[in-house]
């Protein structure tokens, strides 16, 4: 019906003298931009029941409002395998770390927790399922994809996520590594995790390459200085000022130099392999966030279609980083005298 009518209204604008209107067949591949009111208005619904949340598990703390996706317990294994990595990187290559380098990797990973926390905890974006006797505002566009999960009419760029049961609205991906959803509010989170993490990949690798050249490529360097007793007191004096341990020679340390090499070269695998993938995935996310493009968008063929605003950089950056209130949350006069603020 909607096809014979746009046929019909293409056919009398050509037998007329006045301009034809431009009408926008609906389209599978990919959402196409609305022109209404009711568009502009659907970003002011709000929704604080628990049938709006879907599977994900809503919790207060003095006066904070929590949001668990249902595998949030995910985010234990991440958490361990980095601990795990950062303890052997600095119990193995202790005498070689300098304190400012280990001061960067300690706030990295702090940044890299806090992040994952709060991705796990914080609504990524819900558009959230109709009120009883409230109308859907974009029950009329046409164009727009229908969710029969939710029963309603998704904006542009919003997708399902079926893990957590809601629409999201600029829903990139359901991350099953952390347990979180990664839509329009917590994108910020998780490109900042990606780029935390990836950084402390490359300062672990850089400290074993730094190792494995200084005691395995080129150990004769070494050795030489040490023949020349004011060469090798210089080179004391500028390692006990560059590392925590100057005396490399300390009998107490319970590994041997081949314990340390060994451990040194898988260590060495192990870091190039986080650095290639998280350094990837980082630069990905950078590009995504720039280009203001979804990775559903991007994997689709004519994902072009559905960014406005596709190379403006600060436009796209300020959209990331402060994005719309929660939809979850009553906290607009008008809508309801509870008020409660969102953890972010």
């Amino acid at each position: 019906m909607f096809r014979a009518q746009t046929i019909k209204q293409l056919t009398t604008s050509n037998t007329s003298s006045t301009p034809s209107t431009e009408v926008v067949l609906p389209s599978s591949s990919y959402q196409l931009p609305i022109q209404s009111d009711n568009y502009v208005n659907y970003i002011t619904r709000r929704n604080t029941s628990q049938a709006a949340l879907g599977k994900i598990t809503r919790k207060r703390l003095c006066g904070i409002t929590f949001y668990f996706s249902p595998d949030y317990f995910l985010i234990c294994v991440p958490t361990a395998i980095t601990l795990l990595l950062a303890g052997f990187n600095i119990g193995i290559l202790w005498n070689d770390i300098g304190t400012i380098e280990l001061i960067v990797l300690i706030i990295l990973l702090c940044i890299a927790f806090l992040t994952s926390f709060i991705l796990t905890c914080t609504d990524p974006g819900v558009y959230p399922r109709l009120n009883p006797n409230e109308e859907d505002p974009l029950d009329k566009e046409l164009s727009l994809v229908y969710c029969r999960v939710c029963g309603i009419r998704r904006p542009p760029r919003t997708s399902h996520c079926y893990v957590c049961d809601v629409c999201v609205l600029e829903h990139d991906h359901h991350c099953k590594v952390i347990g979180c959803c990664v839509g329009i509010r917590s994108l910020r989170w998780f490109a900042l995790y990606l780029g935390s993490v990836a950084l402390a990949s490359v300062i672990g690798l850089f400290w074993v390459i730094r190792f494995l050249l200084d005691n395995i490529i080129f150990p004769h360097q070494e050795d030489q200085s040490m023949t020349h007793p004011l060469a090798s007191g210089a080179k004391d004096e500028a390692k006990g000022n560059h590392s925590l341990h100057s005396n490399s020679n300390d009998k107490s340390n319970p590994i041997s130099m081949d314990g340390e090499h060994f451990g040194a070269i898988i260590l060495f695998v192990f870091n190039i392999s986080l650095v290639m993938t998280l350094g990837a995935m980082a630069l990905l996310y950078l590009y995504l966030v720039c280009s203001s493009t979804t990775r559903r968008e991007m994997q689709r063929k004519n994902s072009t279609g559905t960014v406005k605003h596709r190379f403006k950089l600060f436009y796209n950056l300020l959209h990331t980083i402060f994005p719309p209130p929660s939809m979850l949350e009553s906290y607009i006069p008008g809508i309801s005298d509870k008020t409660s603020v969102c953890l972010v």
